[in-house]
This record gives C-alpha cells, structure tokens and sequence, in this order.
C-alpha cells in the first residue's frame, strides 16, 4: 500500500510486475510458515492474500491443506492478472481440475514449457481428477505423493 503512489507513476506493465513480485513474496512466507508446522489464522491469511481475494474465496482456515490450496489458487490469479502468462486453454484446465476437486491449481515453472499443478486431499481424489483431465481431452498428467523433500543436515568432518 505505501508503494502504490509510486507504482502509479510506472508504466502499467512494470507496476503490475512489481506489484506481482511483491504479493507472491508475502503469500509465499505464509505458505512456507504453514509448511513448517504454524496454524493458519484468518488474520495472516487475509494479510498474505488481500481482503478481496479472502472475501471472494471463502477458505476453511482450520484446515492447513486448505489454506496452501487457496494461497496457489491465489497465485495463479496474480500470475494470470499481473504477470499476464495464462492463456484460454490453461484457464480451462484450472477449471476442470478444481471443478473435480482440487484444492488449489495454478501455473508452475520457468516459462516456455511449465506445468500447471493441482493439490488434492488425497491420492483417490488426485486420481480422479486425474481422470477427469484425460476424459476432456487433456493428454498428460500424473498423480504424486508429497516426499520428505530437501533438508539441510550438518556434517560430521572430524575425519580420522
């Protein structure tokens, strides 16, 4: 909110950018916190998010899954809206998989070539949707579990 007398004077393409930037950064630490084991509540969801996403997307805050869901959805609208990197095609599949019961979709990667993912509440439901994107015409998906993922871990180099 500071920002956005200056952001006014930027050509719109360039605030749009910044403000993009800017919004995911603050969505992404909320989401990293969840990850990390803190409880979602109303008043940093709205904080990451905004009063009209929050408004507009009703979310179960008690549930974390939830909350990471609406966070991705919420990115994806600002990568759609100020990053301008969405297209037709990619709107429908986000349509699709959260009309079959995905939690949160959004695009994913570095351009030229990403992916669009989805978050279920389980492998059943993931593969349902699964199968719901081959029957309207979607060629490619896969379903996968969540891993323990990157770590840091301290070495021992005391070697004798």
């Amino acid at each position: 909110d500071i920002l956005e007398e200056y952001l006014t004077s930027l050509p719109s393409k360039l605030a749009n950018r910044i403000r993009f930037t800017l919004l995911t950064h603050r969505s992404t630490l909320y989401a990293v916190s969840i990850l990390r084991g803190e409880r979602p509540s109303y008043e940093k969801f709205l904080k990451a998010v905004g009063e009209d996403f929050a408004e507009e997307y009703r979310t179960r805050i008690d549930d974390p899954l939830e909350v990471l869901g609406a966070i991705m959805n919420y990115q994806h609208i600002l990568l759609r809206d100020l990053y301008e990197v969405s297209t037709l095609r990619i709107e429908e599949l986000r349509s699709i998989l959260l009309d079959s019961g995905a939690i949160g979709a959004k695009i994913s990667g570095a351009g030229m070539g990403g992916a669009v993912i989805a978050l279920s509440k389980n492998i059943e439901d993931a593969e349902r949707i699964k199968k719901e994107c081959y029957e309207r015409g979607f060629t490619s998906a896969w379903v996968s579990k969540p891993e323990e993922g990157a770590r840091r871990e301290k070495l021992n180099l005391n070697v004798t």
